[in-house]
């Protein structure tokens, strides 16, 4: 095959097999670099529209990775000296082989400013290029937990064990390339709990083939961003798996839910027990990823669950505290508060321990009468809206932000039919809406009725291990203020003590309306359809 400088002259003189409209501006165009040596871009041209285009060639199957530094190396090398911005400028990889390009390509696509495409050409003996086609980019087979699961419930460990090698089957058949299999068993005192042996079904990986069916439906069904497409296709494949293992133990006696990150915590941090866990596909590797890893991956307390998020990053890993930093605020979305304050705070440690290590600890359920009835009837303070984020250098704590709910000491409660009055049939019509996963926007009504408040203190620590806390005061507008900080604030805990008349009226009312039905809900129904 002729060199790539005879291909390259070639090309230069053939633009427009790789797009109408190309001119060549030069060939061999040189590239200062005061940091190291300088490169040449093999063609540099301008498209129909004004833009620039940076070509490079690769002849033969080389090093990828190099291939893939070099060309990026170019790309910024050009905006540097030149001036240019991302946007302004286009990168076209041609090659003659693509064997070893492509998969760094692609990820290299995914990655660059500014638009990249990649084009396979044929040449003959005299290195003329004969013709040029557009590289499609590989499709990266990456796997993920599901945000969707699946839980079917049995009556006796000896179904659940009769029941599996048919879930494991119908997983295969649907084209779940990976799961998670948990068997849980129930542990609690609860006699509402019909069905204490349960399979946890997690989805880790689709078949391809299957995938392109999935996206068929969900573009059908469903146009909306990237990541509600994902997690309808999701929904898509678990509905299938579950219809084919209905029929199959229709014999048993089961119940099927749909589960969650969230149901997940509540089920394995309450009164069920992890007894064993089966795993195919990505996460198969024990070494690799631990039971304990699996568990908090499963529960998405790094940033799939809306009311948890856990995190231990830094500043100075920029790819993880970018990522860290959208997780958290999924979790807390809703809360105005909170939001501003742990961005302020953020912010702050950005500026002030860019090396620091940051622990976050987010707890923002914003269900306030489901945070009173777990409070009081499981004597659990663990089920208190809780904000914690706490950054240390060498090893030394430096400073906190610590969120927690207040109460003004004024407002006690008449009924629950006065707190509930602005709600469509009360305490019953907000259980109805919890069920479906739209209660949130009702949070800010029920805690200024129940003159409760989110608020934020920061810590700063002394050598010695002392502290100093200021009051955090967000404004409407976004605004962060700190202020001297009282000596003690009344809490939650200080409100459901000083109102014990309202607090029994209100666990009454949940009680009659939803307390032990949402138990049975949770874990039964008559006609085991879930």
């Amino acid at each position: 095959m002729p060199n790539e400088n005879v291909i390259r002259d070639k090309l230069a003189k053939s633009l427009t097999l790789l797009e109408p409209g190309l001119t060549l501006i030069e060939t061999n165009h040189p590239l200062p670099n005061k940091a190291g040596s300088k490169g040449f871009v093999d063609i540099l041209a301008r498209d129909r529209r004004g833009k620039t285009v940076v070509i490079e060639l690769k002849r033969s199957d080389q090093a990828a990775r190099e291939a893939m530094h070099e060309i990026l190396k170019y790309m910024r090398l050009f905006m540097e000296h030149h001036g240019a911005e991302a946007h302004e400028i286009r990168c076209f990889v041609v090659s003659t082989t693509w064997r070893e390009l492509l998969i760094p390509f692609s990820e290299f696509r995914r990655r660059c400013e500014a638009q990249t495409e990649g084009f396979e050409i044929v040449v003959d003996s005299k290195g003329r290029v004969m013709r040029a086609k557009r590289v499609t980019d590989h499709a990266l087979d990456q796997a993920s937990l599901f945000y969707h699961h699946g839980v079917i419930g049995f009556m006796t460990s000896a179904e659940r064990k009769k029941a599996k090698p048919l879930i494991l089957d119908s997983l295969s058949q649907k084209g779940a390339a990976g799961h998670l299999l948990f068997h849980l068993d129930y542990e609690g005192k609860s006699k509402a709990v019909i069905y204490p042996f349960a399979t946890y079904i997690v989805p880790t990986k689709i078949e391809p083939k299957v995938v392109k069916s999935l996206q068929k439906e969900a573009l059908k069904d469903l146009a909306e961003a990237e990541i509600e497409q994902q997690r309808y296709r999701e929904q898509l494949l678990l509905a299938r798996v579950i219809r084919s293992v209905l029929p199959r133990i229709r014999e048993l006696n089961y119940d099927v839910e749909i589960g969650y990150p969230e149901k997940f915590t509540q089920m394995v941090e309450r009164d069920w027990s992890v007894k064993s866990l089966e795993r195919s596909g990505p996460f198969a590797d024990k070494k690799v990823t631990p039971e304990a890893t699996l568990i908090d991956l499963v529960k998405g307390i790094g940033g799939m669950n809306v009311f948890r998020f856990e995190r231990l990053t830094s500043p100075s890993q920029k790819l993880d505290w970018a990522q860290a930093r959208a997780a958290s605020a999924h979790c807390l979305e809703g809360n105005h508060v909170w939001t501003a304050g742990y961005n302020w705070f953020l912010d702050r440690i950005e500026t002030t321990y860019p090396e620091g290590d940051v622990l976050a600890r987010i707890y923002n359920p914003q269900m306030l009468p489901e945070t009173i009835y777990r409070i009081v009837s499981e004597r659990e303070l663990a089920y208190m809206p809780a904000i914690n984020l706490t950054v240390s250098q060498d090893g030394v704590d430096k400073e906190a932000l610590i969120g927690g709910v207040t109460w003004d000491e004024k407002t006690i409660p008449k009924s629950h039919q006065d707190v509930f009055a602005r709600i469509k049939d009360g305490v019953s019509g907000y259980y109805f809406a919890l069920f479906l996963h739209d209660a949130a926007h009702f949070d800010s009504i029920l805690m200024k009725r129940h003159g409760l408040s989110y608020s934020l203190w920061r810590a700063t620590f002394d050598d010695n291990g002392g502290e100093v806390t200021s009051r955090i005061v967000i404004s409407r507008d976004g605004k962060v203020r700190e202020r001297k900080a009282t000596p003690k604030p009344a809490m939650l805990p200080d409100f459901l003590i000083a109102t014990p008349d309202y607090v029994v009226d209100l666990m009454n009312e949940i009680e009659q309306h939803v307390g032990r039905q949402l138990e049975v809900r949770e874990h039964a129904s008559e006609d085991g359809a879930g």
